[in-house]
């Protein structure tokens, strides 16, 4: 972990602190929106097999961390949730919305303004983890990696863009054709080859060219690596989703896509 020496402790009340979970564990890093400055952070590799155990293992990392029991100005958590859908500002969505996102009735339901599509992002976070979490941090805002990605979409070379990012036997998917949302989902595979099926079929189903297509994809956190190698066969324009360069030097060790999200939202 680095920390950068313009870090006081006597002063987080000052920070904001910004909180990845997901099934490959979890990361921090302590920002000065002041400063716009990463001060310090530390990824955590944890391999969680399901998202009933989050809430412990999250428990014991908070617990092992000296600097997450310190007090923030805001803490963000950035959770990747397979629950989730968008929601037309004009409409009222009534229990059908509620129906996709807490299915099994177990979890609290939290909204993101998506302002591009004049929309709203709605998911579920599992009660259990909601409980922890109030328990040890304050000023608490819940946050969905997709709603950030819909906040500031990457430019593209291609008339169509296409987002991909895993959490072990998850991907979140994202596509658009020039400024039209066309997707936004999440699915599971075990395999590559499952994965490769979904998104061919997928681009199939809407009528989307792989060869107009730019998709950007998580390479930089240690278990997507391979997604380079798979894809890359099936998309001419494969690109990795990297925060901006001058921040690199400062986020040693800090999951980079952590970063992205965050730092670009900013």
């Amino acid at each position: 972990m680095n920390t950068d020496k313009a870090f006081d402790t006597n002063k987080t009340n000052q920070y904001r602190l910004s909180i990845q979970v997901s099934l490959d564990g979890f990361s921090f890093f302590v920002f000065s929106e002041d400063d716009k400055k990463i001060l310090t952070g530390k990824n955590t590799a944890i391999k969680i097999s399901t998202l009933k155990l989050v809430s412990r293992h999250f428990s014991d990392w908070v617990n092992a961390e000296p600097l997450l029991k310190l007090p923030y100005r805001k803490v963000t958590i950035l959770i990747f949730e397979e629950y989730f859908t968008l929601i037309p500002n004009t409409i009222n969505p009534g229990l059908t919305a509620e129906t996709l996102t807490n299915p099994h009735s177990d979890r609290f339901l939290f909204q993101n303004q998506i302002e591009s599509i004049d929309a709203t992002l709605q998911f579920g976070v599992n009660n259990e983890l909601c409980e922890t979490v109030k328990i040890l941090f304050t000023n608490v805002k819940w946050t969905h990696p997709v709603s950030l990605l819909l906040n500031n979409f990457p430019a593209s070379e291609k008339p169509n863009t296409g987002i991909l990012i895993q959490s072990q036997n998850q991907y979140f998917l994202v596509l658009k054709r020039k400024n039209q949302l066309l997707l936004a989902n999440c699915f599971r595979a075990e395999h590559s080859s499952d994965m490769i099926y979904f998104l061919l079929n997928t681009f199939r189903q809407l009528g989307v060219s792989r060869n107009l297509t730019q998709l950007f994809i998580a390479e930089t956190i240690e278990n997507n690596r391979n997604l380079n190698e798979f894809t890359t066969p099936y998309f001419p324009t494969v690109s990795a989703l990297t925060a901006e360069n001058g921040y690199l030097d400062l986020a040693a060790g800090i999951n980079r896509l952590h970063l992205y999200l965050t730092l670009n939202h900013i």
